[in-house]
């Protein structure tokens, strides 16, 4: 991602990816999250419900993830700065 992360502690090198993608997202003018396309905290029990019927998908996750966590991620995603 271009960032220097000599002298990072390991526990910190999510925080310095996420302020990368972040950067990257702003320069190319992307949205500002999910609340950015009209998506609203309402619109999270239904995304959630759409989103654990993609088994495809979610098992691709690096951890197994339940309704709970679906929807902290999306709520999360609303803004990301």
């Amino acid at each position: 991602m271009g960032k220097d992360a000599s002298g990072v502690k390991a526990e910190d090198a999510g925080e310095l990816l996420a302020a990368a993608l972040i950067d990257l997202m702003r320069r190319t003018n992307m949205p500002n999250g999910l609340h950015a396309i009209g998506y609203t905290a309402d619109d999270i029990p239904r995304m959630v419900a759409g989103a654990v019927q993609q088994q495809r998908l979610t098992k691709l996750s690096p951890r197994p993830c339940n309704e709970e966590d679906l929807a902290g991620l999306f709520a999360e995603s609303m803004r990301y700065w």
